[in-house]
């Protein structure tokens, strides 16, 4: 081959690999517009609840589960400007994750325990219990926590706590996996342990493990919505919908990235031997979700207004109970 046909394989090279820089620049900054802009609804929305806080207990739960756009999309953003995961901050974001479905079930027990008294607004154990018993028998999908009517105090309680724990779950499974992982990162970053089969085979296993949980707490939270849609004093508050934002936002996270690999796998999505499939994987998902999370940020406005508030649980019973 002459100097001449080197000389331009080289320069063709260059040039690819200065358009793929470029495409890599433009899909960070184009992310970073989106964020920006997702961050800006749900600081939007954090000010008008803290403006209106009417049910302190009820909303701060909800401000905390507002913040998942935001946090969900600049983790990713962080991964797609160095090219790697980041185990902290992904250890992070597992554990805020579960929390914000710990807390979506702490606003709707808030929410049916919710009591006015005077100018005071309150919580009410016994108004809870008594909301759930007011219901004949829950509509069970998946797992059925409790298809028996509840009929007593200590039934409604009871039924409580199983749902609380079938979330709960989640967050010691998110939490001993990621202690794991970090404890792999740090000791084996450069070991060809970490990079080997071995490696890829936890990842996967804990990857399946990750997405069971998450079903499996999901299932329950549906449930609890499902049956607490149906009590009078929240059907207007749209609480299945509610739910099914927060089943959206958490499925991207969890269920995404397994299809993205098998895509990869099969060699749907390609990049010409330039990445491995885990990079491949990890690129293409958080490309997506710093897109996914302006959606998400869109729809919280909409779903959770600070008007659900406004009207006293007295003014939301029927007619026939007040």
């Amino acid at each position: 081959m002459s100097d001449a046909d080197n000389s331009t394989n080289t320069d063709t090279s260059d040039n690819e690999g200065s358009h793929g820089d470029l495409g890599e620049k433009a899909a960070v900054f184009v992310s970073g517009v989106v964020l920006f802009i997702s961050t800006l609804l749900v600081l939007y929305q954090l000010w008008k609840y803290y403006r209106h806080m009417i049910y302190k207990q009820a909303q701060i739960a909800l401000m905390v589960l507002f913040l998942m756009p935001m946090l969900i999309g600049w983790t990713a953003l962080a991964v797609i400007s160095t090219m790697e995961k980041q185990k902290t901050l992904e250890f992070c974001l597992n554990m805020y994750k579960s929390i914000g479905l710990i807390a979506f079930m702490y606003y709707i027990d808030r929410m049916m325990g919710w009591i006015k008294e005077g100018d005071e607004n309150k919580y009410s154990k016994k108004e809870r219990q008594e909301c759930l018993m007011r219901i004949k028998k829950a509509k069970c999908i998946y797992f059925c926590v409790k298809p028996s009517p509840l009929t007593t105090p200590k039934e409604a309680d009871s039924y409580i706590t199983k749902t609380y724990i079938g979330v709960l779950q989640l967050s010691v499974v998110l939490f001993l996996i990621g202690v794991g992982e970090l404890i792999v990162y740090f000791l084996f970053h450069d070991v060809w342990v970490y990079k080997g089969p071995t490696h890829y085979s936890l990842a996967y296993l804990a990857m399946i493990a990750k997405f069971c949980s998450s079903c499996f707490a999901l299932s329950y939270l549906f449930n609890f919505s499902h049956f607490a849609h149906h009590i009078p004093e929240l059907e207007r508050l749209g609480i299945t919908t509610k739910f099914y934002i927060i089943k959206l936002s958490m499925m991207f996270t969890e269920i995404q990235p397994l299809l993205i690999l098998i895509l990869v796998e099969l060699g749907v999505i390609s990049s010409d031997n330039k990445y491995t499939v885990d990079e491949m994987t990890t690129y293409t998902n958080s490309l997506l979700l710093c897109s996914e999370m302006i959606v998400v940020g869109f729809l919280q406005l909409l779903i959770f207004p600070v008007e659900d508030f406004t009207l006293s649980p007295e003014a939301r019973k029927p007619l026939k109970e007040v």
